[in-house]
């Protein structure tokens, strides 16, 4: 019930069974994928956090050495 009203099904004639094939199929996958996404929310979360938990430094020591000729000073 969507909206306070029925939905229909639809209603597939003999030539038309691999629509109705795919349209079970396509009902059957967005069950499963309903399924996933209840348990992405739970566990997505910890998992991108847990991708940053583990930054290297990216500072490194750097040495500099002038060259200054004695005739300039």
């Amino acid at each position: 019930m969507l909206g306070g009203s029925i939905q229909t099904e639809f209603v597939f004639d003999e030539l038309e069974k691999d629509q109705q094939r795919q349209f079970t199929d396509d009902r059957k996958h967005m069950k499963q994928r309903l399924k996933e996404i209840d348990s992405e929310i739970s566990t997505e979360p910890a998992q991108l956090k847990s991708l940053y938990e583990g930054v290297l430094p990216r500072l490194e020591p750097v040495g500099l050495v002038y060259l200054w000729p004695e005739t300039r000073a």
